[in-house]
């Protein structure tokens, strides 16, 4: 519910956006000195109404998100823990596929995403490290660096492979 005092609204809007308490309150009360700008931010998280309209808004926003921070941690865990042979250009963890034709048959290169970039982007999520400029991080985890080189033959003979497995495996639970 929007607060009945629209500078303290604007406060809470600027707080949920990540401002901190000395700039919110300079941002609303352009006039007033950092010394009093400090005191008088604190005062007002300190209003219960205040700190409920920032956690709302703060809800309201993790709400609207394309992913929540456990998706996000869970596809993170996924790049780290897919070996790379078993991506292939449907895998969701696959960042490009480039074919070529040459003497040596066809090759299919598969290129995946960035396990360090995830194993950062997955500690920054869980709160393991702290960053000093958190506006000014970026983490990409489309980053292409983990290669797959491999023929169509070989390919179709390692899918030959690993259907044995999976029917030798079932023939033994029956």
């Amino acid at each position: 519910m929007t607060l009945p005092n629209a500078k303290h609204e604007r406060f809470a809007q600027a707080i949920a956006k990540g401002v901190d308490a000395t700039k919110a309150y300079g941002q609303v009360y352009p006039k007033a000195k950092k010394g009093s700008a400090n005191r008088a931010g604190a005062r007002l998280l300190a209003i219960v109404r205040v700190r409920d309209r920032v956690a709302e808004l703060q809800g309201k926003a993790e709400d609207e998100t394309l992913l929540s921070i456990a998706e996000k941690r869970r596809f993170c865990a996924d790049v780290l823990r897919t070996p790379i042979g078993e991506i292939d250009e449907t895998s969701p963890l696959c960042h490009s596929v480039k074919r070529t034709t040459g003497e040596h048959g066809n090759t299919v290169e598969y290129k995946a995403v960035d396990k360090l970039k995830a194993l950062q982007l997955d500690n920054e999520l869980a709160g393991h490290v702290i960053l000093a400029e958190r506006q000014a991080v970026s983490v990409n985890v489309g980053v292409a660096v983990a290669v797959n080189v491999m023929t169509e033959e070989r390919r179709a003979e390692l899918m030959a492979k690993k259907q044995a497995a999976i029917a030798r495996r079932l023939a033994g639970k029956k």
